[in-house]
């Protein structure tokens, strides 16, 4: 194993470290990038894979999935936005199809958990794909070079794959980790600290299964989540399990080993006893994780979301006081020095460093328990659904598949066109169009609006406009009108409109409201 010398370890020969220092509880913490894998909106069956992870945000990067596309921003020295270049955008760039991915419809995507440089994504016959950075084969397709693929490669299918379908993926710090439909585990990758779980320490460029012998004897593993040197699963119980370093604690199991190359049990004594968890997320030197009544609890070292303790080895419960009081969390997600959650009812909350506005409160000023994320501009109104702690920056998705960032934008990390940091939430994309009328007709409606404030950079390819209850839309290449027909007379409908760029589709604009008439209008007045 590699000799530690320091806390701050991160730094390899393949890439920079980006670095902040905050205080936690009295504890100075120097910490680097990092992300757990998103997962459900809400407290899922336990036996149930969690909901498709469609935004996850990286080192520097973050990503989306639009339509069965993927779009990525920020930063891309590895090719991890996958649009066959190395250069940074400030506004979402679509992933190349030209390759191993023609063709196909992606349903989830992790962008570099635990400060690495590259992103994976499932598609919907559960297949695996990556692009980024290789180091210690951190892209899966067999290749061993420390080098990079700025287009997605098909993670190597020919061992332990073979014939496998996957349900879920979740990348890393240098590799990633899949479950197949039978609850199994696999990982590649980086394996310095035994992180793949398959009971060696040696890394490897193909997926390998993780070891079954022992606390996952007879377990089925619902989720997966890999992170910095570290990586954990939920089984069908609402157990926790986690493999890997445990230099700062981060397996939860309340030893004092340094890393542990095969799954060992959290502890499920103390802050979890009599509890089962329904999602988890691996960050950077910390996790945490969500049970059945909604309440967060997170162990290692770093944002444990405690105003006492910011070190244990064991779960400790998020304090559920102030901002959290009365709230049940639904998803929480661990990020590099912050952790942020989604409550029922779509609101979000973070804690831990605020250094470049991760919080997205409207400050800088770091808190060790939750607070609010800022709801008075571009989300007010809003419910989100999804969300994603990710290095300086997090990232989060509405009900309408609209993503918004905030914290650090050195590299376009929130995808709005701009370098420059936001200690709020700003829209990732294109905008929606705006000022959006619906008249009615006989049985149907004549909607209308205008161009969107700012499309980041994209071009536009066509709007669509959709009318709730039921399914009737109509859609354009560029016309700022269409007529909507197969209402049913009586209705009040909902009308929203959505723009479709090149990089990717906005959210679907404020809504109005129409109810379609019985016949023409001019009959209509003759009474």
């Amino acid at each position: 194993m590699p000799i530690r010398t320091s806390p701050a370890r991160i730094t390899t020969a393949v890439r920079p470290a980006r670095s902040r220092r905050w205080l936690t509880s009295g504890a100075l913490i120097a910490l680097t990038t990092g992300l757990g894998l998103l997962a459900p909106q809400g407290a899922v069956a336990l036996a149930q894979s969690p909901r498709p992870a469609t935004i996850g945000a990286g080192n520097a990067h973050s990503c989306t999935i639009e339509s069965g596309k993927a779009y990525c921003w920020g930063e891309n020295d590895y090719g991890q936005l996958g649009n066959g270049s190395t250069t940074d955008s400030s506004v979402p760039v679509p992933v190349d199809t030209r390759g191993v991915l023609a063709g196909q419809t992606l349903t989830q995507i992790s962008a570099g958990g635990g400060g690495g440089v590259d992103t994976c994504a499932l598609d919907r016959a559960g297949a695996a794909f990556c692009w980024g950075s290789n180091f210690d084969g951190a892209l899966g397709d067999g290749k061993t070079a420390a080098s990079f693929s700025s287009v997605p490669v098909a993670v190597d299918t020919r061992g332990v794959l073979a014939g496998q379908t996957l349900t879920q993926i979740s990348a890393g710090s240098d590799g990633g980790c899949v479950l197949d439909r039978q609850g199994a585990a696999y990982c590649w990758g980086d394996n310095d600290y035994g992180e793949l779980g398959n009971g060696r320490g040696v890394s490897s460029s193909v997926p390998v299964a993780v070891d079954t012998r022992g606390v996952l004897a007879d377990q089925t593993l619902t989720q997966i989540s890999a992170g910095y040197e570290d990586t954990c699963g939920l089984d069908s119980r609402g157990a926790a399990y986690c493999w890997g370093d445990n230099y700062y604690l981060e397996l939860g199991d309340g030893s004092s080993r340094a890393y542990s190359s095969v799954p060992v049990a959290v502890s499920a004594s103390g802050a979890l006893a009599g509890r089962r968890l329904t999602q988890l997320s691996a960050g950077f030197w910390y996790e945490c994780a969500v049970d059945t009544a909604g309440a967060a609890f997170c162990w290692g070292t770093g944002a444990l979301g405690s105003a006492t303790v910011s070190s244990s080895g064991v779960p400790v419960a998020v304090e559920a006081s102030g901002v959290l009081a009365g709230r049940r969390l639904t998803q929480v997600s661990a990020g590099f020095g912050e952790a942020c959650a989604l409550a029922r009812g779509g609101t979000a909350f973070c804690w831990g460093d605020n250094t470049s506005g991760e919080l997205g409160n409207g400050s800088t000023v770091s808190s060790d328990v939750a607070v609010a994320v800022d709801t008075t501009g571009v989300l007010a109104g809003k419910t989100l659904a999804q969300i994603a702690g990710g290095a300086f920056h997090a990232c989060a998705e509405d009900t309408t598949g609209a993503d918004y960032c905030w914290g650090d934008n050195t590299s376009g990390d929130l995808g709005n066109n701009s370098t420059t940091q936001s200690n709020v939430p700003v829209l990732a994309g294109p905008q929606a169009p705006a000022n959006v009328r619906a008249v009615p007709l006989t049985r149907a409606a004549r909607v209308s609006w205008t161009l969107p404030a700012s499309l980041d950079g994209a071009t536009l390819l066509g709007y669509q406009a959709t009318a709730r209850p039921g399914r009737a839309a109509c859609a354009t290449t560029g016309a700022t009108r269409c007529i909507m027909t197969g209402l049913t007379r009586g209705i009040r409908y909902d009308v929203r409109v959505m723009a479709k760029t090149t990089a990717g589709n906005s959210g679907f604009s404020v809504p109005v409201t129409v109810t379609p008439l019985a016949r023409p209008l001019a009959a209509a007045g003759r009474r």
